[in-house]
C-alpha cells in the first residue's frame, strides 16, 4: 500500500513458426479416375503432411521474477509516476514509455466454398448396381458440365444469360459441381495453415534445443 514492486527485464526469444497442413482423401471412384477422366497416378491411400511456410525470430522482454525491487513512496510528496507492464517490468519513471509493436494477429486464409458431391447425384447414379457403374455415370454427368460451361463461355448456350453477373453466376456453379464430381475420382485435397508461438528463456548454456 505505500509503495509499488516491479521487476527488472530479462531477454527471451519468441519464436513464430506459421505451419501449413495438408489433407488428402480419397475419392470414393479413385480406381476409376484414370479409365473415365484420364487422371494418373491418382492415390487411394489418406495421406497427411505439413511444411514450414513462414518461421519469425524476435527478442521479448519478460520479468525476471529473481530480480524484484520495491519502491516506497514518500506520502509528503508527489508520488512518482512508474509505469510497469501487465507482468510488472518498470517500462518507465516520470516518463510515458515508448508504445510496443503490436503485430497483426493470424488469420488463416478463408476456405473456398465447396459442395457436396453426393447432393450432385442423379437418382440413375444412386440407383446403379456397382460402383464401377456409378463412376460410369457420374463421368458422364462431369463432361456434360464441362460441355455446358464451354458452350457459355463461347456464346454458343441456348438460353444464354441476360448479363455478364448471371453469366458470372452460372459459370461459378458449373465450376463448384465439376469440383465436386471430380472430387469423387481425384479426391479431396484440404490445406490449413496455423501458426504456433514459441518462448525460448536462455536461462542457461546449452549446445542445442
Amino acid at each position: 500500500p505505500e509503495g509499488m514492486v516491479y521487476f527488472l527485464p530479462k531477454t527471451a526469444v519468441r519464436v513464430v513458426v506459421q505451419v501449413e497442413k495438408t489433407t488428402y482423401t480419397p475419392g470414393e471412384f479413385c480406381k476409376y479416375a484414370d479409365r473415365y477422366l484420364r487422371l494418373k497416378d491418382v492415390s487411394s491411400e489418406s495421406s497427411v503432411s505439413y511444411r514450414m511456410t513462414g518461421l519469425r525470430v524476435e527478442p521479448v522482454a519478460m520479468a525476471d521474477t529473481t530480480k524484484g525491487f520495491s519502491v516506497k513512496f514518500d506520502p509528503k510528496s508527489v508520488a512518482a509516476n512508474i509505469a510497469l507492464s501487465d507482468d510488472g517490468v518498470l517500462l518507465a519513471i516520470n516518463a510515458t514509455p515508448k508504445p510496443a509493436d503490436v503485430k497483426p494477429a493470424f488469420r488463416p486464409a478463408p476456405k473456398p466454398a465447396t459442395m457436396n458431391p453426393r447432393q450432385l447425384m442423379s437418382e440413375e447414379i444412386l440407383a446403379a448396381g456397382s460402383t464401377a457403374k456409378m463412376a460410369e455415370l457420374t463421368a458422364q454427368d462431369i463432361y456434360e458440365i464441362r460441355e455446358s460451361r464451354n458452350l457459355l463461355i463461347r456464346g454458343q448456350a441456348d438460353n444464354m444469360p441476360k448479363d455478364g453477373e448471371q453469366l458470372k453466376l452460372m459459370l461459378n456453379q458449373l465450376e463448384m459441381q465439376d469440383r465436386a464430381l471430380s472430387s469423387l475420382f481425384s479426391g479431396q485435397t484440404v490445406k490449413d495453415t496455423t501458426e504456433k508461438v514459441m518462448i525460448i528463456m536462455a536461462d542457461k548454456e546449452t549446445e542445442r534445443e
